[in-house]
């Protein structure tokens, strides 16, 4: 049985005596290795191990939660830290079992599984029904064991001599039965849900709920069977989850979960819907179309298409009609949504077509292609012609309004492409859109395109815009500045401003003041490329403060002395990034502590680690917390939930779910 790397090391957990005696032997030993550790920070370490063990809600700790505490005593140097971790780890080791005492144990209690199911070492296993929990939980520990075995002519219980090896390979590596068998029920839970679900409530005994993915807890939950309880617990714990944005997959089966718990409400509508927009039809049944309407209009501010597929299910409209959606959606006519009906078909026709010719005037932008242009010239004058045989008599007149200021602005962009003027082309497909949306795109554009004078008028637009925005991202256009009466160069405007209202004081003066340095870590791999807008603008909004930035896919791009940089044209460095590539997560936070004493690394990734390294993400950020590094990962609403499960003790983390997430977090970071 192959041991998962998690428990590859010594894992058990100590008393609380046996800690407060790993508190004064780790000092002593700290002594004789020439640090300087009084008996008051003895005492001090006791109290703040009982005290930690207050605040966590823990009964014992791990040996890595005791070094932590007792190293922010202990360790007054940068390198000390690293002594006392070495230290708990000798110690806890020295008070390891040994492996043959381990052994025995664990057979033991596969004795008593076996008891309690009325078997015998090398016993076949007729079909019998296992009425009691106790019963279904000792067989699932002997099934996940590989005590109980299937072969050719159905179950039956190894003999005693096979059980003996397992015990003492579980032995090697786990220091106990229970130890044991929570990191089997945690390899298991994907691929044998059923067997882990017939455990029942006992199955709260070995794993805790909240380190389950969602995805996982789902598959639990379809398992449980008749267990009510199991059931219950489950599901309040995936609404948990869900109210705190925790990614997942299967949308349909957790909207399907919490209706039949009674737990589904309108503040679940957004996750579940922008997840799986095929869900509004069912929504609209439970909810009303009024409040799907309200999730397309809050999603219309940062993810244009999830907005439209769902005001597509909602309203019942075909999916050809598409173009229709997106327009009036850009314009925020919300209710217009829920008034359109059968007998302005006629209308919808010409709106769509002006759609589709936009759509091809932006397509034209990416492929550079003559055919594109005349495709959009085509649908365009469709539906001029179709809109003059209809619009004298037609009632609607907001619809009207709509379709007469996109023929008036389709014929701008169109005469601006056959002029080639395509900075106006490109700044009149941006004009009336949402900020972050006119992001969005004119990136997708610098990405794609492969004209140069594309890919800089869209750069070009892109600076302007941030510029507009940069309030809103927390980024100010310079360096942070003090005002101060004595030291510093005078401040001309604010003398002045006090010399005329007749202050006793008039004299300002301005210094400089230097801001918290970072070295700020980007993920521009491919599977970033969905949350580009998310990562340029966090990046940014760190310009003022950004001392080294590394840029990674496959390959690193380290750009050095980013401090003595205008912040603007820092600014302009991250936006001239392009999303492609596969992902090298451990390369780039190495060679972001390379030559640099430790500090506080910024890492903005979804933290998929794409390329086969000699270590895991998790080992290589603990070893950094371990020499004295702060990390802090910003991430996008989709990312790898077990490495960040696996990282939480190391780290801080920030999930960004809308690009307006983006201002508040970012502050966070920098007053942290």
């Amino acid at each position: 049985m192959r041991p998962s790397r998690k428990y590859s090391g010594y894992t058990h957990k100590l008393s609380d005596q046996a800690m407060y005696q790993i508190a004064y032997e780790t000092a002593l030993e700290a002594r004789k290795r020439g640090l300087h550790v009084s008996t008051a920070e003895v005492v001090e370490a006791a109290r703040l191990l009982a005290l930690y063990m207050a605040v966590s809600g823990a009964k014992t700790l791990a040996p890595d939660d005791i070094a932590f505490v007792l190293s922010s005593v202990y360790a007054k140097r940068m390198r000390e830290g690293a002594i006392i971790h070495e230290i708990v780890r000798e110690i806890t080791k020295r008070r390891q079992p040994s492996q043959a005492y381990v052994a025995k144990h664990i057979e033991a209690e596969i004795d008593k599984d076996l008891q309690a199911l009325g078997l015998r070492y090398g016993s076949k296993i007729r079909h019998r029904r296992l009425t009691s929990e106790k019963a279904q939980s000792a067989y699932a520990r002997l099934k996940l064991l590989g005590i109980i075995r299937r072969g050719r002519k159905g179950e039956y219980v190894v003999h005693s001599s096979q059980a003996r090896r397992i015990a003492e390979q579980l032995a090697r590596h786990y220091r106990d039965y229970k130890d044991a068998i929570k990191d089997v029920i945690r390899r298991n839970i994907t691929r044998n849900s059923s067997i882990v679900a017939s455990m029942g409530t006992e199955l709260l005994n070995y794993i805790d709920l909240e380190d389950l993915s969602i995805d996982e807890l789902t598959r639990l939950y379809r398992h449980a069977g008749k267990n009510e309880h199991l059931r219950y617990i489950v599901s309040r714990t995936i609404e948990e989850k869900i109210n705190k944005g925790e990614h997942y997959s299967d949308a349909s089966s957790i909207y399907e979960i919490l209706r039949k718990e009674k737990l589904l409400q309108k503040k679940h509508l957004r996750y579940l819907l922008e997840q799986n927009p095929k869900l509004a039809e069912r929504a609209v049944k439970d909810f009303g179309k009024e409040a799907v309407l309200d999730v397309v209009a809050e999603l219309s501010t940062y993810n244009k298409e999830g907005a439209v597929e769902i005001a597509l299910k909602a309203i019942g409209m075909q999916a050809s009609r598409r173009g229709v959606v997106t327009e009036i959606l850009n314009r925020n006519q919300i209710s217009l949504l829920s008034s359109i009906g059968s007998s302005q078909s006629e209308a919808l026709e010409v709106l769509n077509r002006l759609a589709t010719a936009k759509k091809y005037l932006a397509k034209s932008l990416v492929d550079d292609t003559r055919a594109l242009l005349d495709y959009a010239e085509y649908e365009y004058t469709r539906a001029v012609e179709e809109w003059s045989k209809i619009k004298d008599h037609y009632e609607n007149i907001d619809l009207a309004q709509i379709v007469e200021s996109e023929i008036t602005r389709l014929k701008q962009l169109i005469d601006a492409a056959e002029r080639g003027d395509i900075y106006s082309l490109i700044k009149s497909i941006v004009k009336n859109m949402d900020v972050f949306e006119a992001l969005k795109l004119l990136s997708t554009i610098y990405n794609d395109a492969n004209n140069k004078r594309v890919r800089s008028y869209a750069i070009m637009l892109m600076r302007s815009l941030w510029r507009e925005s940069r309030g809103n991202t927390g980024l100010r256009p310079s360096r942070k500045i003090r005002l101060s009466k004595t030291k510093g160069r005078l401040h001309i405007r604010k003398t002045l401003e006090k010399i005329v209202r007749f202050n006793p004081s008039p004299l300002t003066r301005i210094t400089k003041h230097t801001t918290r340095q970072y070295i700020v870590v980007v993920d521009k791999s491919g599977s970033m490329r969905s949350y580009a807008l998310y990562t340029i603008l966090a990046a940014s909004a760190l310009a003022t403060s950004i001392s080294k930035l590394i840029v990674f896919d496959e390959n690193i791009t380290i750009y050095r002395n980013i401090k003595h940089i205008n912040p603007l044209h820092v600014v302009d460095l991250i936006l001239s990034t392009r999303f492609s590539g596969y992902t090298n997560i451990v390369d780039a936070l190495r060679s972001a502590a390379k030559g640099s004493t430790p500090r506080h690394i910024v890492l903005i990734s979804d933290l998929k680690q794409t390329i086969a390294t000699d270590a895991t993400v998790e080992e290589v950020i603990r070893e950094l917390r371990l020499k004295g590094w702060q990390i802090t990962i910003v991430l996008p609403p989709k990312h790898d939930a077990r490495v960040l499960n696996r990282i939480k003790p190391y780290t801080r983390f920030y999930i960004i779910r809308t690009p307006q997430d983006i201002p508040s977090i970012m502050r966070r970071i920098l007053r942290s």
